[in-house]
């Protein structure tokens, strides 16, 4: 049986784990020649470097997260700094020439060599969405909104670009720019929008929008009038082939099921007494 002291011990033994290796990890970086050129905070070579206000190269997404997370403190010393930060293009001149000639192998080398790689794809997906693709404009969303594949986590940014993507006929990025007004991501929460804009994406054919709806029909929320016919319509859609914009993950499609099951049940039973 799993208890809460389970939990936490499990909590704090994976807690320690990562210390001990943010700890080896800096051994490691303490002892290579090239120390000074590498980022405390990712332990890689920075492909965007800044130098901060406490004189350290940071690799510039890694450091503007951590002041969001931890606010503007220096991540070596934990003491207050300003938010300054300088480009230093010299410094990524460098790393490059070193990495190009074979000065600097090993995982460091690879690790710059994929973020390159991952850049390269950032400015070719950036030039379609600027050129009018919509789906482009839903990746760059996405991407804004968890910071991966070299785009800043910022979740205004990422709005702008479901909203852009959603007037450009993306049916995915008007489900999510739904969900955006309602949690407040990126732009003033109003949850009366949002759940009109995710009733729109239902009805095109989001499943994710389908089941999200079905499920807040089922329950009533959001002050909805709770409707158990239309909430197994909608979640029998999302869970069919017949939705063509399909971005649900498992958990919401588990959920969904379970839902479903439950209330054909309920269905089922009532429609035996009736009978009778």
């Amino acid at each position: 049986m799993v208890t809460k002291l389970t939990i936490m011990l499990f909590r704090e033994t994976i807690e320690k784990e990562r210390v001990q290796k943010k700890k080896r990890m800096k051994h490691r970086i303490s002892q290579s020649p090239f120390a000074d050129l590498i980022c405390p905070i990712t332990f890689h070579l920075p492909f965007d470097p800044v130098v901060a206000e406490d004189g350290q190269i940071y690799e510039r997404l890694a450091i503007l997260r951590h002041f969001e997370e931890n606010g503007n403190t220096s991540p070596l010393t934990n003491h207050a700094m300003g938010d300054k930060l300088i480009p230093a293009v010299q410094i990524r001149n460098h790393i490059e020439t070193c990495v190009q000639n074979g000065v600097i192998t090993g995982d460091l080398a690879n690790n710059w060599k994929i973020k390159e790689k991952e850049m390269i794809k950032a400015g070719a997906l950036m030039k379609k969405a600027l050129g009018g693709d919509h789906d482009a404009m839903f990746l760059l969303g996405l991407f804004h909104f968890d910071g991966l594949n070299g785009f800043g986590k910022d979740q205004k940014i990422s709005f702008d670009w479901y909203e852009r993507a959603s007037n450009a006929g993306n049916v995915k990025a008007l489900a999510l720019s739904g969900f955006s007004y309602m949690n407040g991501s990126g732009v003033k929460e109003n949850v009366t929008y949002g759940i009109v804009l995710v009733t729109m994406a239902a009805e095109r054919g989001s499943d994710l929008a389908c089941l999200s709806l079905g499920l807040w029909l089922a329950g009533g929320d959001f002050d909805l009038v709770e409707d158990r016919s239309k909430a197994i319509h909608f979640l029998s859609l999302g869970l069919s082939e017949r939705c063509p914009h399909r971005h649900a993950r498992r958990e919401p499609k588990v959920e969904a099921q379970l839902m479903l099951t439950k209330l054909e049940n309920v269905s089922s039973s009532s429609n035996a007494k009736n009978a009778r």
